[in-house]
């Protein structure tokens, strides 16, 4: 799956639970760029940790 592949899933996946845990008549989408923002860091996170892995792996 491509990043972008990802990126779209993970807006649908985000979209869809909050849908399903909000009352109809209160739900207002969380704006796709937050959701962004919030997949960019956990990609960061998780290639910090990658790396930190590697290094103390060498």
């Amino acid at each position: 799956m491509s990043n972008v592949q990802e990126a779209v899933f993970h807006i649908g996946q985000t979209i869809n639970r909050q849908m399903l845990t909000t009352p109809a008549s209160n739900f207002q989408p969380e704006p796709i760029s937050t959701i962004i923002e919030r997949l960019n860091a956990r990609v960061s996170a998780n290639a910090a940790r990658t790396a930190a892995m590697r290094t103390a792996n060498a």
